[in-house]
């Protein structure tokens, strides 16, 4: 019995620090740096769409051609495409590059939002994932007490705000 209670007062804090970690990452995500990580993909995405090795434009410094138009409506007509102060590095496998530079198609707060629409999803999901491979699933009490202890950990919080790829 104070096992369970212990749980239940616990589980209390740990969806009050969850709501807290989702306002975080929604006024992180809205500042300058928010997507810090996603930016390198979206911005040299620009460059598989004109049929250029994004990591050769890297090495040049080069600038996507202008004008750029994206499937929102948008067009970019004058540079800097990229955004100040955010990654512009390829920094991952050719694979990975070329599947997210299909965001490139939009413009950067439009791709930006999509990217975070899918990491919070995938967010919300993993931890139920993780507790089904366990052979015998958790209480629901102690499943929430995991999926809410994730939700609120910093990592989690901050991969999904700059948009890493994790």
């Amino acid at each position: 019995m104070f096992l369970r209670r212990s749980l239940q007062i616990t589980l209390i804090g740990l969806a009050l620090l969850a709501v807290l970690s989702g306002v975080r990452i929604f006024t992180r995500i809205a500042d300058a740096q928010g997507g810090v990580d996603f930016h390198s993909y979206w911005f040299f995405g620009h460059f598989v769409r004109q049929g250029e090795n994004p990591y050769s434009a890297f090495a040049r410094y080069a600038e996507p051609e202008l004008p750029i138009t994206y499937l929102d409506g948008s067009v970019t007509t004058t540079p800097p495409v990229a955004r100040a102060g955010l990654a512009r590095t390829p920094a991952n496998t050719a694979p990975l590059l070329l599947l997210l530079s299909l965001f490139s198609w939009f413009s950067w707060s439009v791709a930006q939002g999509i990217w975070l629409a899918i990491n919070v999803g995938l967010m919300l999901w993993t931890p139920w994932l993780a507790l089904r491979l366990l052979p015998a699933f958790p209480s629901r009490l102690l499943s929430w007490w995991v999926a809410l202890a994730f939700y609120g950990f910093a990592g989690t919080r901050v991969a999904v705000w700059s948009g890493q790829t994790t």
